[in-house]
């Protein structure tokens, strides 16, 4: 009895005791192998899915959202601009923008036909303007440590809002034209409208910068003063639509001009010449009144009214000041598309000619606002 119990419990414990181990091995060997397999095809067809993204951004300037997924997975630049690079996403975010508000300006192109019949080549244009000009204000707005406040964004947003009946109807409306919600307007349209108008004003109280444009007027200033013709130098010198007549500003009463300039001309006597530069918010100023009389005005109440003539000589404003900024900038364009900046960075007109091209990097921003808020 006890050498059969003997035996059941050597067979029991023989029969529990390890093998030799190598199947278990040889099991755990061909497991890691097919996980190491499994994972470098993933990595494989995850390559290939990235460098198909990678040429339909760069050689196929695609919008497709495989592209548009691979691009914001990678953080692929669509340009850079100095030391900022500007991301593809951005560049996709408001072609397909205005490519919205196309459709929507065709669809309605009775009430709102601005852009039903832009161009794709344009719209890259507009975008890219957009783009460009985005950098070169957050660059210039740190150089001058101008940011944009909560209340600026708040009262900006009252703006817009002012426009619709209701909070709903303005997100259907900017829904409708660029396919964005009201937050991502402010933040792509409102926000750098804000910036560069703040930095326009930090630009026009620097006097060093508006220097130039100062001793320029001073300068034909001091020739009124000592006898030349005002009409003559007003054709020669205005810079508004003033100076094909000789500065003439005809006939006018008070609660016209802004405060600065009317203060000044009603000061003056008839055929005199402002003693100083007046400043207004338009620029440096001469003034000569040439008539004064008394008349009814639209009420039908007697008024002294003058008449006047200026030289204008405009502050060098945000506009002429990228101007000069973007002439100097590197830019390296990575999409396979037209640079708009071509035919401006290689240019050899006049500032004034120049100014008047690169306001077209405000383009798309201001029709887009107007768009957005008109009703």
């Amino acid at each position: 009895m006890e050498n059969e119990e003997k035996n059941i419990v050597e067979g029991v414990v023989e029969n529990s005791a390890p093998s030799s181990g190598v199947p278990v091995k040889k099991e755990r060997e061909n497991m890691r192998m097919f996980v190491f397999g499994f994972l470098g095809l993933i990595g494989a067809v995850v390559l290939i899915l990235a460098l198909v993204g990678v040429y339909r951004v760069y050689a196929k300037t695609a919008t497709d959202q495989f592209t548009y997924t691979v691009a914001n997975i990678l953080n692929l630049p669509a340009f850079k601009m100095g030391d900022k690079s500007v991301l593809y996403t951005a560049y996709v975010d408001d072609l397909r923008a205005l490519q919205t508000l196309r459709a929507y300006s065709k669809a309605n192109s009775d009430t709102d036909p601005t852009y039903a019949t832009i161009t794709d080549d344009q719209i890259n244009d507009q975008v890219l303007f957009r783009l460009f000009d985005n950098v070169m204000v957050q660059t210039a707005a740190k150089s001058y440590g101008v940011s944009v406040s909560d209340s600026d964004m708040a009262n900006s947003k009252t703006t817009v809002l002012n426009n619709f009946e209701s909070n709903a109807a303005a997100e259907k409306a900017i829904k409708e034209r660029f396919g964005w919600n009201l937050d991502t307007y402010m933040s792509k349209v409102v926000y750098p409208y804000n910036l560069k108008d703040n930095l326009n004003t930090a630009l026009i109280a620097d006097q060093t910068i508006q220097k130039p444009t100062y001793d320029k007027a001073m300068s034909v200033f001091k020739l009124l003063q000592s006898g030349s013709d005002f009409s003559t130098l007003a054709k020669q010198y205005g810079s508004d639509a003033t100076a094909s007549v000789g500065g003439d500003l005809g006939w006018f009463g008070k609660g016209v001009m802004v405060k600065e300039f009317e203060d000044a001309a009603f000061a003056l006597k008839k055929g005199e010449l402002a003693g100083k530069l007046v400043q207004t918010q338009y620029g440096y100023h001469i003034i000569k009144v040439t008539d004064i009389k008394t008349a009814k005005n639209s009420a039908g109440v007697d008024e002294t009214q003058v008449r006047a003539s200026h030289i204008l000589f405009p502050y060098i404003d945000v506009n002429t000041y990228l101007d000069g900024l973007v002439r100097q900038a590197k830019i390296h364009l990575y999409i396979n598309v037209n640079n708009p900046l071509d035919e401006l960075l290689q240019a050899t007109s006049t500032t004034s000619n120049s100014a008047s091209n690169s306001n077209a990097t405000t383009t798309a921003t201001q029709g887009a606002t107007s768009s957005s808020t008109s009703q």
